[in-house]
């Protein structure tokens, strides 16, 4: 045995120790440095330092051993990577070294790279096989790799590094993305790793829904994200130690600030969807730090049988598929122009069909409701939501939202309800909560509408006093049904129906139009059921319809009504029917851009027809006018019949009822005003002169007694009274009088009228007792004068109003009974002439 310091340079390797030993096959060294030779001079293949070595010659291998308390590494110059494994063994004829590490150092045993480009790439590996002849490193008992923030964990544990620090690509690895919060998994990579914060190739990533089925994407494009990138770019580092370490703290961002992000591509024919009936195509790319994914591209709601009715509509989003929720304001259609989500109105059947951003199918359709906002889907109870504001929220009362059930494939809607187009003089302007089935065409709703018409004032205001009348003990119309809410928050505003909502328990809420000014309205009416008709293709009311304001005047009452609003060859068509009282009605009718309206309220016709400037079948432009009674039965006949299947039997009693009641209202009426005037003449008699009182109790005529005048007039030849006092009838206001016209049939008269007068009659002024008759139905609005003739309907026995004494109208008819003669007993005819122009005749020509 021969020992001492010394160096050894032979054929493969240089060693040199400062206590060497040697024996007949063998040599051992303590404090050793190895390095085994390669091909080119001056470049080892392995170089070992502070280490045990024992050469056994016999056997054909070398074993060497880091010095116990040594931080020295093993360096592969060919690979541009260096170990920290403690222990190696050397086969010679193999041409290969074993690394491993000793069992205190299996944590701590890492390889790194000493290129500059892989910015500090290392891996903790348990073993290694270095293959001197092709050297290439294949690292073993390898569990990840950190690349950024994220890890790779290679294939069976093995990781191959060939000549230049090139990585050999790896099979069906895996990558967790990031470390710490594992948001993302892939798996079945094929990567090769570029650095310490990149690596290429792809991988599988699961894209799970949250009813639990799945779909794989391919992502590729792996890398740093863009503010981690330039960090990167701007960092300057050093080797020390064996492995990168920064010049300035701050100057090599750590691991935990840079994140890792990775891309893949959706074609259309994939048939990727986000979730059910959510079809995407477009990039897709995931952040190791963001849970979810981001989506740039399109997105398609499939939620109609043939994927019709929508459009790819451009989105960018992060997507969690376990809590879908997707961006839809105002979204537009590759050419910019403006997708329409909702329920569109068309001349083409079925009529109304939904939309799930998308073009209308016609440019003459128009949305009835329109929504946009946030796309939700609910896995657990299978449904879609769209809407801008949090349908959980208990008082959020204000915005469109429509829902989607998967299972039953039901529509449901809250929000804005248009049922015609955009009219100027004529607008409804509604809110609705509704349900539809888009696959058999049937629709319904609870609205609330709105109704703005150009009209006469002094109309509405008379409609408005005599249904307060009318409706003192009906029942409530607003309260009583939570979609109310709803419906007063999309007109009055989310405020309003929380004030409505807030009343005090016991205690009438406030009126709408103190709620809010935007109630104030012409027409307001609540409680409206619409169906939709497909045959028809129009939407008609069921039950009852509330009532709940008239202008100014607020309302809170329920009667009975009809509705319907269809449209017809681009026209819309709008008939409104209100009873808020048996045998008393208000109707409304809007066609072809023009208003008509008919009542028994004469007071209310009055208004309306002495406003209208022509005849409403044939204007043309718009203008409200008084129609014609038998118009009015006429659509409450079509109405039941084509609605609810009512029979010819079914129709005569209605009208039988209907007669009746009417006929009792104007019985009431009249008895109602009989006791008015009985009572006024009571009150003036109080305070006449004993004298005055005992020359009224001589009128043979049974007129209101008469006052004296300030004023006197002039006696006409005519005067059958002589006394030249013209005394104003009890129901008609004191006017100062003025001068008779021969064809004024309103002028000042001590002579009751008798029984009305034909068809086409003028009114007769209001008596105490007027006769019952049955005047015949009006005709259309006419000019001021003409439109007077309106009369009550046939089945009615109520009192004509008094007009204004100043009205002009036209002459009657010369078979006019003589309000002189016996009532009922007409005069010759023969023997009636007309009075010369100038003549005053207090009774007017008939």
């Amino acid at each position: 045995m021969v020992g001492g310091a010394g160096r050894l340079d032979g054929p493969q390797s240089y060693v040199r120790s400062e206590s060497l030993v040697f024996t007949n096959d063998s040599y051992s060294g303590k404090k050793a440095l190895l390095s085994v030779k390669s091909a080119q001079a001056g470049k080892p293949a392995l170089m070992a330092n502070e280490v045990d070595i024992s050469y056994d010659l016999k056997r054909g291998f070398a074993e060497f051993k880091r010095e116990e308390g040594s931080k020295s590494t093993i360096d592969l110059p060919y690979t541009d990577f260096r170990s920290s494994l403690s222990e190696g063994r050397w086969d010679f004829k193999k041409k290969q070294v074993i690394l491993r590490a000793s069992r205190s150092d299996s944590v701590k045993s890492y390889f790194a790279s000493t290129l500059p480009e892989q910015k500090g790439l290392k891996f903790r590996a348990g073993s290694a096989i270095y293959d001197l002849a092709k050297y290439k490193l294949q690292a073993n008992n390898v569990h990840h790799i950190a690349i950024a923030d994220s890890w790779v964990l290679p294939d069976s544990g093995r990781v191959v590094v060939l000549p230049g620090g090139r990585f050999q690509q790896m099979k069906n690895a895996r990558v967790v993305m990031d470390s710490v919060t594992k948001f993302h998994k892939l798996y079945l990579g094929d990567l090769v790793l570029k650095s310490r914060y990149e690596f290429e190739g792809q991988a599988k990533y699961t894209f799970k829904y949250a009813n639990g089925d799945s779909v794989a994407l391919t992502f590729s494009d792996f890398r740093p994200d863009s503010a981690g990138g330039r960090l990167l770019a701007d960092a300057g580092g050093k080797k020390k130690g064996g492995f990168l370490k920064s010049r300035k703290t701050g100057d090599v961002p750590t691991s935990g600030n840079i994140s890792l992000t990775g891309a893949a591509k959706v074609q259309a024919n994939d048939n990727f969807n986000l979730a059910p009936r959510i079809g995407y195509q477009g990039e897709v790319t995931l952040n190791s730090q963001r849970r979810g994914l981001a989506f740039q591209g399109e997105v398609k709601l499939n939620f109609n049988k043939n994927k019709s009715g929508a459009e790819w509509v451009p989105m960018l989003d992060t997507i969690n598929p376990k809590s879908i929720a997707i961006q839809f304001e105002n979204p537009k259609g590759e050419d910019g122009a403006p997708l329409t989500a909702g329920l569109l109105m068309s001349d083409e059947a079925p009529g109304v069909y939904p939309l799930y951003f998308g073009s209308p199918v016609n440019t003459t359709d128009y949305p009835i409701f329109k929504v946009d906002g946030t796309l939700r889907y609910d896995a657990k109870a299978g449904r879609y939501s769209l809407s801008r504001a949090d349908l959980a929220d208990p008082n959020q009362y204000e915005g469109a939202a429509l829902t989607f059930d998967e299972a039953s494939r039901r529509l449901g809607w809250r929000g804005p309800f248009n049922p015609i187009s955009s009219e100027k003089n004529f607008t409804i302007t509604g809110a609705a909560v509704g349900t539809g089935a888009p696959d058999s065409a049937a629709y319904r709703m609870q609205a609330m509408l709105g109704f703005d018409i150009v009209m006469p004032l002094k109309g509405v205001e008379t409609m408005a006093a005599n249904i307060v009348k009318l409706t003192k003990s009906a029942g409530e119309a607003i309260g009583g049904n939570p979609n109310d809410l709803f419906n007063i928050g999309q007109l009055g505003g989310n405020q309003a129906a929380k004030s409505f909502a807030d009343h005090k328990m016991g205690a009438a809420p406030d009126a709408l139009q103190k709620l809010s000014p935007k109630f104030l309205r012409t027409l307001v009416i609540n409680h409206v059921d619409l169906r939709w008709n497909a045959h028809e293709r129009a939407w008609y009311s069921v039950g009852r319809i509330g009532l709940g304001g008239v202008g100014k005047q607020p309302f809170n009452a329920l009667m009975n009504g009809m509705l319907e609003i269809k449209r017809v060859e681009g026209q819309d068509y709008v008939e409104l029917y209100l009873e808020p009282s048996p045998g008393y009605f208000y109707y409304f009718r809007y066609e072809k851009g023009v208003f008509v309206t008919q009542s028994l309220d004469e007071q209310y016709n009055y208004a309306i027809s002495s406003k209208a400037k022509y005849d409403y079948s044939t204007a043309l432009e718009y203008g409200a006018f008084l129609g014609a009674l038998d118009e009015v039965e006429t659509f409450r006949t079509r109405f039941r019949r084509t609605y609810f299947n009512e029979s010819a039997s079914e129709t005569m009693a209605r009208r039988k009822a209907t007669a009746a009641a009417e006929e009792r209202l104007a019985q009431e009426k009249a008895a109602q005003e009989e006791a008015a005037a009985a009572a006024a003449e009571a009150k003036k008699n109080k305070k006449r002169k004993p004298d005055e009182a005992a020359s009224d109790d001589t009128n043979a005529f049974g007129e209101p007694p008469m006052e004296a005048a300030s004023k006197k007039k002039k006696k006409k030849d005519n005067d059958p009274y002589g006394d030249g006092v013209i005394t104003p009838a009890a129901a008609e206001p004191a006017k100062k009088p003025k001068k008779k016209k021969d064809n004024d049939p309103f002028a000042e008269s001590d002579v009751p009228p008798v029984a009305p007068a034909p068809k086409k009659s003028a009114p007769a002024p209001v008596a105490p007792a007027p006769a019952v008759a049955k005047p015949a139905p009006a005709a259309g609005a006419k000019p001021a004068a003409d439109s007077l003739k309106a009369t009550a309907p046939a089945t009615s026995v109520e009192a004509p109003a008094a007009a204004p004494v100043e009205a002009p109208v036209k002459k009657q008819k010369a078979d006019m009974p003589d309000p002189t003669g016996e009532p009922g007993i007409e005069p010759d005819r023969k023997s009636k002439k007309k009075k010369k122009k100038g003549e005053e005749d207090p009774f007017g020509d008939s």
